[in-house]
């Protein structure tokens, strides 16, 4: 499920912070970020351990989700509009601010 506000706001749905992260808007958006994960995913497991890794996965999945609502709350055309919220980028980003 993509992260869209007016699903949270109304029916409470707050897995969508998590879930989101998992849904891609096309192949080429797949295919993209495997590719950013595969390239990137080795070194880093390497520098930093495979633990350390898939934890700063997992907060990078959360902390970009809230960061996400926060900005679909206080955006008045986000929350208007049916802005949508997917895919692994931001994980893949936050994996090269670490580096």
């Amino acid at each position: 499920y993509a992260l869209e506000y007016q699903s949270l706001a109304a029916n409470k749905e707050y897995f969508r912070i998590l879930t989101s992260h998992f849904l891609h808007s096309t192949w080429t958006h797949l295919l993209h970020n495997m590719y950013g994960a595969y390239s990137l995913g080795a070194d880093y497991e390497e520098a930093f351990g495979t633990f350390r890794l898939i934890e700063a996965t997992f907060w990078s999945i959360f902390l970009g989700g809230v960061w996400v609502l926060l900005a679909m709350t206080f955006n008045p055309s986000m929350r208007q509009s049916k802005s949508l919220a997917l895919g692994f980028s931001e994980i893949l980003y936050f994996w090269m601010s670490l580096g």
